[in-house]
């Protein structure tokens, strides 16, 4: 009868070159994650972060009233486009909301997103970069074209955003008193995908009270 050989103990290997499947002094197959989950993409400098740390308190462009997403060419603080010709798909890992100050809008964060393929023409970012999560990676694509600008920037000749989902992530309506303790992160792992033309924005409940408001998001890139 045909027998599975594998191999005990470590087995380094570069790229390209075959390994055998890896087992224990028992002959059983183990089958463990070798990494953490983000480890391997990371690696291979495919993952990035944008991170606004916001100075001013959240603009029509970051607001859902009752459910009802932005109007186009809103006064937006933070949203993440991938340019019609990027040849790449971003795929959202994970998204972070902070309160840093004041007293937010009790209620939930939604998921705005842009599909009609029509990007702004209008994208900055005066107060954040794009950051390989790799240290000293190759850059994004989205380099010039994810909107970070604490006192918010219209979106002009771009779409408006509509709704897709509920995030997992809400604020309530008080002041931060402990460290931590109005911030969140939802772990997306891929649920949501940016295709080449569109885009994706975190919308909140209200502006609230002299809130000052941190936002942060992760993607990685692959070819369609």
């Amino acid at each position: 009868m045909p027998l599975i050989e594998f191999r005990t103990g470590f087995d380094e290997s570069s790229n390209g070159n075959q390994s055998a499947a890896t087992g224990n002094r028992l002959s059983s197959l183990l089958v463990a994650q070798g990494h953490g989950r983000y480890h391997e993409l990371v690696a291979m400098g495919l993952v990035f972060t944008a991170t606004l740390y916001g100075t001013a308190t959240p603009t029509a462009g970051q607001i859902h009233t009752a459910g009802a997403a932005p109007a186009a060419a809103a006064v937006t603080q933070f949203a993440v486009f991938n340019p019609a010709s990027s040849g790449k798909l971003l795929s959202l890992q994970r998204v972070a909301v902070a309160t840093i100050s004041g007293i937010p809008t009790a209620g939930a964060m939604l998921h705005g997103i842009f599909s009609s393929g029509t990007l702004p023409t209008a994208i900055a970012q005066t107060n954040g970069v794009v950051r390989n999560n790799r240290i000293n990676g190759p850059g994004s694509v989205a380099a010039s074209t994810t909107q970070m600008v604490a006192a918010g920037a219209a979106l002009t000749g771009g779409t408006a955003p509509v709704i897709h989902s509920v995030s997992q992530l809400a604020l309530a309506a008080f002041a931060p008193t402990v460290f931590g303790n109005q911030s969140a992160v939802e772990d997306l792992a891929g649920l949501l995908v940016i295709p080449p033309g569109t885009g994706w924005v975190p919308l909140l409940a209200g502006v609230g009270t002299t809130h000052l408001v941190a936002f942060s998001a992760t993607w990685s890139e692959t070819p369609i």
